[in-house]
């Protein structure tokens, strides 16, 4: 699946940033310039087809968020991993492009959407999709389940392995 979405597409570069939220045990990674993706009918219609319900959940939280993907996001990537004490995996989204930090949480505040707080990140809930989000910086936004965003923050911040410490991968 992995390299039926990335021909008609290009490959996406994921930043240190997003490489390091992603937790050690990862079991698979798709990365897509989602620009380039929009831009292609075939590559659209190939991702209608072949991606799996658990990663159509996701892009659909991330467009109900209030972002807007088609202009704010440059890269999409999903992961899956094994995450500590937990029965099978658990997916998390990472989001690269230029997002408007401050006016997107001003409109949450507008809206009264209430966050959590783990460590110094706030992470805010994605409509009623049952998903949350988070801004590593303006340029890199984890989101998923409330679970696999903490896994994802976790990793970020040294708590747990990243995806840095996975030679295997990484190679």
């Amino acid at each position: 699946m992995v390299c039926a979405l990335a021909l008609p597409a290009s490959a996406a570069q994921l930043s240190t940033d997003a490489r390091g939220a992603i937790p050690k045990d990862v079991q698979q990674l798709i990365a897509v310039d989602y620009r380039a993706m929009q831009n292609s009918s075939a590559a659209m219609d190939l991702k209608d087809r072949v991606l799996p319900p658990e990663l159509k959940q996701l892009e659909e939280a991330l467009k109900t968020s209030g972002l807007n993907a088609n202009h704010d996001v440059d890269e999409l990537a999903f992961a899956s991993f094994h995450d500590t004490g937990v029965e099978g995996t658990r997916i998390v989204g990472i989001a690269q492009g230029q997002f408007d930090v401050a006016a997107i949480k001003a409109n949450w505040l507008k809206n009264k959407v209430k966050y959590t707080k783990v460590r110094t990140n706030r992470i805010y809930p994605m409509g009623a999709s049952g998903m949350a989000v988070t801004f590593v910086n303006p340029t890199t936004m984890i989101f998923g389940s409330s679970e696999a965003v903490k896994a994802a923050l976790d990793s970020r911040d040294g708590l747990t392995p990243s995806l840095l410490t996975n030679s295997t991968f990484m190679e």
